[in-house]
């Protein structure tokens, strides 16, 4: 189940926060939220259990995927499709023009998961990600795209 978590979500953004404290050791959930009010972030659930997660920015007519993580012990059994599918599913139905994102150039398995999904590498931000290059990617969504 895919679950947004909300502002004031106290279990939420716990169980949230718990499970990924590498990605949430240097701001919290309801940090990022106060930072940005574009920002959404989805929980993939399972068991009670958070799984993975994804954050978007909602600009407008355009969505930046700024972080996506699956739990180490989860990866390889398409959690993190799950998470794509239902951010584009959301995308396609805000009618957004495009999906845009940057991933380290030496990050294999998130450059097969984008390319998977339609992506496409629009750009190269030199020494994006301390000393290695980012590429940039984008989704270009049509209005008559039919969900996967």
């Amino acid at each position: 189940m895919i679950h947004e978590v909300r502002l004031g979500e106290k279990c939420q953004i716990e169980e949230l926060e718990k499970s990924f404290p590498q990605i949430f050791v240097d701001f919290s959930v309801n940090d990022r939220f106060a930072v940005n009010e574009f920002t959404k972030i989805f929980t993939l659930i399972e068991n009670g259990k958070c799984l993975g997660f994804i954050i978007v920015d909602i600009l407008y007519e355009r969505m930046e995927i700024t972080q996506i993580c699956v739990l180490e012990q989860y990866r390889k059994q398409g959690k993190a499709s799950q998470l794509m599918e239902y951010i584009i599913a959301l995308a396609l139905d805000k009618n957004l023009q495009n999906i845009t994102l940057e991933v380290s150039k030496e990050n294999q398995a998130a450059l097969s998961l984008y390319q998977k999904y339609g992506f496409q590498k629009v750009a190269i931000r030199k020494n994006y990600y301390h000393g290695i290059d980012g590429i940039l990617m984008e989704r270009k969504l049509m209005k008559d795209e039919t969900n996967r």
